[in-house]
């Protein structure tokens, strides 16, 4: 077994942004397929109107917002991991070698 005894911050943070922007995306796309659907038009005129009014500069803004929340929330848990590690000693994992590592072994 080896230990993650720490992980990039900003390596983190990259990749959470990048899953965060497919989440966002995916968000927006449902949210538009929703408010074009007859029957939640009528159900959303009644209930919610304001959901009625959303234009693309909301859908776009939907979208940024997850990537940065994505962003900062890779920032936060590194640096958490990266505190709480030193106490705990890290996770452990097991990993697998490459081809070209079991070659040289032999």
């Amino acid at each position: 077994m080896q230990k993650i005894k720490k992980i990039g911050v900003m390596s983190l943070a990259y990749n959470l942004a990048l899953v965060y922007l497919f989440v966002g995306i995916i968000i927006a796309l449902l949210t538009l397929i929703a408010i074009n659907i007859p029957y939640l038009q009528q159900v959303l005129s009644q209930t919610n109107p304001t959901l009625l009014s959303i234009n693309p500069q909301d859908i776009a803004f939907i979208v940024v917002g997850y990537v940065a929340g994505g962003f900062v929330i890779g920032l936060l848990v590194a640096l958490i991991y990266n505190l709480i590690s030193k106490w705990t000693g890290g996770i452990s994992v097991q990993l697998s070698s490459s081809e070209v590592e079991k070659q040289k072994k032999k």
